[in-house]
C-alpha cells in the first residue's frame, strides 16, 4: 500500500514538473502559408471567415459541370450487340 501510494505521489510530482516546463517553453508556431496569405492582402479574420463558409456550405459536393448537365448522361443506355 505505502509503495502504491508513493508511486502515485512520484506520478503526480513528475507530470507538474513536467507540465510545468512543457508551458514555459511552448512559443508561437509561424506558419508559413498564412504568411505568404498576408502577402497577397489576406489577414486572420478573412481566412477564418472562408473556412467558416465552406465547412457550412458544403462546397465538396456542390461542383457543377460548366455546361451544366449532360442531357445524353440520364438517357437509357444503348442495347449491347
Amino acid at each position: 500500500m505505502e509503495l502504491v501510494l508513493m508511486l502515485l505521489c512520484m506520478l503526480i510530482v513528475t507530470s507538474m514538473i513536467l507540465g510545468c516546463c512543457h508551458e514555459a517553453v511552448e512559443r508561437p508556431i509561424i506558419r508559413p502559408h498564412r504568411l505568404s496569405l498576408r502577402e497577397f492582402g489576406y489577414d486572420e479574420s478573412t481566412l477564418e471567415y472562408y473556412k467558416r463558409r465552406a465547412m457550412l456550405l458544403d462546397v465538396g459536393t456542390m461542383r457543377v459541370a460548366p455546361q451544366g448537365p449532360d442531357a445524353q448522361h440520364h438517357s437509357q443506355s444503348p442495347t449491347m450487340s
